[in-house]
């Protein structure tokens, strides 16, 4: 009976190492997928931030501003946004300032 006991033995380390070697396991089937194209949204011109001719400037603006004034924007169809809003009021003041 020792062949069977050693035979048992055997099949027990050969199961061990190879839960320990990661290239003696199989690796899991892949299951076949369908390649779909990427969904790509149509091209954007450029925007201010990677125009050279513009800067950020930020500023500090009460909540209660901010809000009021995104609303008002948002309310006008076709309307400015908030940073034509305010290159414009400036332009304005240094138009003021020169009088």
């Amino acid at each position: 009976m020792p062949s069977s006991d050693s035979n048992q033995l055997a099949a027990i380390l050969k199961r061990a190492n190879e839960a320990q070697d990661p290239q003696a396991r199989k690796p899991p089937r892949k299951a076949a997928v369908a390649k779909v194209a990427p969904v790509t949204s149509p091209a954007k011109p450029p925007g201010r931030r990677s125009d050279p001719a513009y800067m950020q400037a930020s500023a500090y603006v009460s909540k209660d501003v901010r809000r009021r004034v995104t609303a008002a924007l948002a309310l006008r169809a076709g309307s400015k946004d908030y940073s034509e809003l305010v290159e414009e009021l400036l332009i304005e003041w240094l138009e003021n300032e020169r009088a």
